[in-house]
């Protein structure tokens, strides 16, 4: 650490040594990677524990001495990531896994992505950590300089389909359906409760500058931003011991497939919740049974003039047979009506 930057907060200190390391030559395309970008991938790269000073993980607000040694250790999720592209790359021909993407269908200027739970949709700052956004080079290597790029993006915790542009004219397809309301977006989820009959969530959403989307008492006038709920199977958490480990047996719950049309920020997890039967294991929006796997949602299926693509959920192959049939069922006749 130079004198120069004595008393400088760490995070502030990386910057300048970075952009330092790269403009002398000796930068790696990982430093390259971080010269480029701002304060809070720096900030992300402290809280992880990656950055030593003197020997011991730093802080993003500790005040650096002249004369420290920094040390920015290996990152593993660069590593999976690394292995993962290459894996991809090479177009082995082999069955997709459960924590793998993939292309589900590509047609006019579009290609749906299959994203994993566990997954982000776009890189985070100052993580190497799997994003489907980092991996499109590797699934669609063929497109111009300015795509492909995301149109759509899941939580980290929802599985399925993310819509990618190829080309404008993809692009501009997307738009122009979405502004007249011609995508459908189809999920499959678990919720909590047996609810009686069907229903449809009309309220409106308030997702400014929030974690947890508050959703308002008035509805919203534009059907678009509605939520369609169709109850597909009920079943108990005994009926799938696999999947839901330490529940209470009795435990009831719902194969529920969700139709949406544009779709705002949390809006299933949200209008689930508002209507009394959240997404199991969604403790954000009042679930009460935290599990391993957060919660089951998955986006299944979209459809628009002139393209449609599905897939199911791996985690539906562990539900009782009644709830298999009628999730698929389900998804395959949303695109073909």
């Amino acid at each position: 650490m130079p004198e120069v930057m004595q008393g400088w907060r760490l995070d502030k200190a990386l910057g300048e040594l970075f952009a330092d390391a790269v403009r002398s030559g000796m930068g790696s395309s990982i430093l390259r990677d971080l010269a480029t970008q701002g304060v809070r991938a720096r900030r992300r790269l402290c809280d992880r524990g990656l950055v030593l000073v003197g020997g011991r993980p730093g802080t993003p607000g500790l005040k650096v001495r002249a004369g420290q040694s920094i040390v920015l250790l290996a990152d593993p999720e660069q590593e999976l990531a690394s292995s993962l592209v290459r894996r991809i790359s090479q177009k082995a021909n082999e069955v997709p896994t459960e924590n793998q993407p993939f292309i589900v269908h590509s047609e006019n200027g579009l290609a749906a992505l299959f994203k994993p739970a566990g997954m982000h949709s776009v890189a985070l700052a100052g993580s190497a950590a799997l994003s489907l956004e980092s991996l499109l080079p590797a699934l669609l290597p063929d497109c111009g300089e300015a795509f492909p790029y995301l149109l759509n993006r899941l939580d980290g915790a929802t599985s399925g389909l993310v819509m990618t542009a190829l080309n404008e004219e993809g692009a501009h397809f997307w738009r122009r359906s979405e502004l007249i309301g011609k995508i459908d977006k189809c999920y499959l989820a678990v919720i909590e409760g047996q609810p009686l009959y069907d229903f449809t969530v009309k309220r409106r959403l308030d997702t400014n500058g929030r974690i947890r989307t508050r959703v308002r008492h008035a509805d919203d006038p534009d059907i678009n931003r509605h939520t369609s709920v169709t109850l597909l199977a009920p079943f108990s958490a005994a009926a799938a011991p696999a999947l839901f480990p330490g529940l209470d047996p009795s435990l009831p719950l719902t194969l529920v497939g969700c139709s949406i049309h544009r779709g705002a920020r949390h809006q299933i997890r949200a209008h689930l919740a508002a209507a009394g039967h959240p997404l199991l294991g969604d403790t954000l929006y009042g679930s009460s049974q935290p599990f391993e796997r957060s919660f089951l949602l998955h986006h299944g299926a979209v459809s628009l003039p002139e393209f449609s693509a599905s897939c199911l959920p791996f985690w539906l192959s562990l539900l009782p047979e009644a709830a298999r049939h009628a999730g698929a069922s389900w998804l395959q006749h949303t695109i073909f009506v």
